[in-house]
């Protein structure tokens, strides 16, 4: 069985997703695999970046989605379902989330 592989925009990010920066624009990281986006969401867990509108934007199997840090906590939205508010989630449990 291979492993599960997720298509990934960094908007406003470092490439690590590690500090936001306004000057970096969308960056289009293609396919990862579980264990890099794991990292990509521990690094972006601590980067507060609610002024800068940054995220990332993550499309798997399962839907597509965007993941927004504000104080050191992740919230989750189901880009294809706007009736439904965010879902606060650990790094491991949006991995969690996006495999089903």
């Amino acid at each position: 069985m291979s492993q599960p592989q997720f298509k990934v925009t960094l908007r406003h990010l470092t490439a690590d997703a590690a500090h936001a920066d306004p000057n970096e624009a969308s960056r289009e990281l293609g396919l990862i695999d579980e264990a890099s986006l794991l990292v990509l969401l521990e690094n972006f867990i601590r980067t507060d970046s609610q002024d800068l509108d940054s995220g990332i934007l993550i499309t798997a199997c399962t839907g597509r989605f965007s993941i927004q840090s504000v104080r050191g906590r992740l919230f989750f939205y189901d880009t294809r379902d706007l009736t439904r508010s965010y879902v606060e989630l650990t790094p491991a449990g949006i991995v969690q989330q996006l495999v089903g």
